[in-house]
């Protein structure tokens, strides 16, 4: 399955975010059943899992489940997961009746949502400029070329000193303001996407990118993206999802 993973994203550990939809406790219960089956397949492949949520498993209060999935190419092994999740059975909270129920699953980088403090720059992506300084500081300062403009080029972040007569001391408080705007930018970006995260989403049920049909009274499990169809419904849910997962890696979905 590994000769698969070709990007060097699918090394990193993910979170694995479960929303429930229409469908009220039903479909939250049902996102507890998904958790358990992610779950399942997380230990089978020997990787560590988090339950982030506020509620115990054994609840079908959870509207919002995170799990972080910890160990090499979580992220690569997850991400097919990714789609909405439709559920049709007799609900055991409605005398018994046919239901349909939605949960969506999304997939994300868990360095996304980790904090690194960057304490060395890769001179490769930085141009440095020198030039004569401007303002105040007398004759020496405004001949000789001791400012210094760094520019970050990923970013396009621009840094500069002409803070002192010595143009290696400016290079220096240069790199070092510049260290400061770039952490600066990665916290934000962090709770950008934490926010993004705990947010929930609307109108997950008839329409949307559907990922796997349940179809529990039938005993038939349909996965939409690779076109596979099974009767074993405990099975899979048991954590055995490597039928589609591997699938869904070799056609790239």
């Amino acid at each position: 399955m590994f000769e698969h993973f070709f990007k060097k994203d699918d090394e990193n550990s993910c979170i694995v975010h479960i929303q429930s939809g229409s469908g009220g406790i039903d479909s939250r219960n049902w996102i507890v059943i998904l958790s358990k089956m992610y779950i399942k397949w997380a230990n089978l492949n020997k990787l560590n899992v988090n339950i982030k949520s506020s509620f115990s498993l054994e609840s079908n209060k959870n509207k919002n489940i995170i799990l972080e999935i910890d160990g090499m190419y979580s992220y690569g092994l997850f991400k097919t997961e990714k789609g909405i999740h439709k559920l049709i059975r007799k609900s055991p909270f409605n005398f018994w009746k046919r239901h349909t129920s939605f949960g969506s699953v999304d997939i994300y980088k868990k360095n996304a949502f980790n904090y690194e403090k960057i304490d060395n720059i890769d001179y490769k992506d930085i141009k440095i400029s020198f030039c004569k300084s401007s303002g105040h500081g007398g004759q020496h300062i405004n001949k000789t070329k001791s400012s210094v403009i760094l520019k970050h080029i990923p970013t396009g972040i621009i840094s500069k000193s002409q803070d002192t007569k010595s143009q290696n001391k400016n290079k220096n408080i240069a790199f070092n303001k510049l260290k400061y705007k770039l952490n600066k930018i990665n916290i934000n970006n962090i709770e950008n996407n934490k926010k993004f995260l705990y947010n929930l989403k609307s109108n997950i049920s008839w329409s949307g990118d559907y990922k796997r049909f349940y179809i529990f009274d039938n005993s038939i499990i349909k996965d939409l993206k690779t076109g596979i169809t099974t009767k074993n419904v405990k099975y899979i849910l048991n954590g055995n999802i490597e039928i589609f997962v591997e699938k869904s890696l070799k056609l790239n979905i």
